[in-house]
């Protein structure tokens, strides 16, 4: 999903197109907004640019892009972050294990500012839970009842199972894990090194809002 991020979308693009696979991969961009910048940038015969107007909200952009991908699997990126090598084929290969959400836990992501300076660096479990603690599942009630697990950018899902609920503001998807879990889905949460998320400080809405709506979403789920 893009909102007119012009000056990094190109990084998007090709951290997600020139990666090795075993199978064929596509990008699906959907733009709101009527930056001219953004279709300059997207010439690809492999990437499908859908623009949509900025009275639709985010989510009603990501089930456009998947209905746009018509693809068995789905993974997100939002149009300032990017993909690290590997990142497709392994998300791929975790969910024909089985599992029906796969996405890298949010503590172990790497972080950069907007100048492209790593401020956070990639954590492996080991360096978050310790050395000698046993591996501990963090797809369970407790930990998804208390946290945010992870990023939209590192999110691979079943095609069947992206399915985003364009009536939440806020921690969308927050939401959408909490239903899934709550539907019994599987859900897989990897310290790999999947994405690089930008951070450029401002805020993404209004902060009492947020805090809101994730106890909204608490309630209903857990």
């Amino acid at each position: 999903t893009c909102v007119d991020e012009a000056e990094y979308l190109q990084r998007a693009i090709d951290s997600s197109l020139d990666q090795d696979t075993s199978f064929q991969h596509r990008v699906v961009v959907v733009q709101q907004g009527d930056n001219n910048q953004v279709g300059n940038i997207i010439h690809r015969n492999d990437v499908i640019h859908k623009q949509i107007s900025m009275d639709n909200n985010v989510n009603r952009s990501r089930n456009l892009g998947r209905e746009l991908a018509d693809a068995e699997y789905v993974l997100y990126l939002d149009a300032d972050d990017y993909s690290m090598p590997g990142r497709v084929q392994r998300s791929v290969e975790l969910l024909e294990k089985g599992y029906d959400l796969v996405a890298q836990y949010r503590k172990s992501i790497r972080k950069e500012n907007a100048d492209g300076e790593i401020i956070s660096q990639h954590k492996s479990r080991e360096e978050l839970t310790g050395q000698n603690r046993p591996k501990i599942d963090f797809a369970e009630a407790s930990r998804l009842k208390k946290e945010h697990m992870t990023s939209t950018s590192s999110l691979a899902m079943r095609r069947e199972s992206a399915v985003w609920n364009e009536n939440v503001e806020y921690a969308q998807d927050y939401e959408l894990m909490a239903r899934l879990f709550s539907q019994d889905k599987d859900l897989k949460f990897v310290f790999e090194d999947l994405v690089t998320r930008t951070v450029r400080g401002e805020s993404y809405g209004d902060r009492k809002e947020q805090k809101s709506s994730f106890r909204t979403i608490k309630q209903k789920y857990f």
